[in-house]
């Protein structure tokens, strides 16, 4: 994975733990189990 993709990645927990109002580790878990961290967040 090369940086800019990491950086966009953890862009888009971080907005999501604050809109949720969730910690980035829950943001992180519930994308990585429903499978839209790696099946559309990346290749975005």
């Amino acid at each position: 994975m090369d940086k800019k993709t990491l950086e966009f990645m953890t862009f888009c927990i971080s907005k999501l733990s604050i809109l949720l109002k969730l910690p980035q580790e829950e943001i992180y878990s519930r994308l990585e189990k429903s499978g839209i961290l790696h099946e559309y967040i990346v290749p975005s």
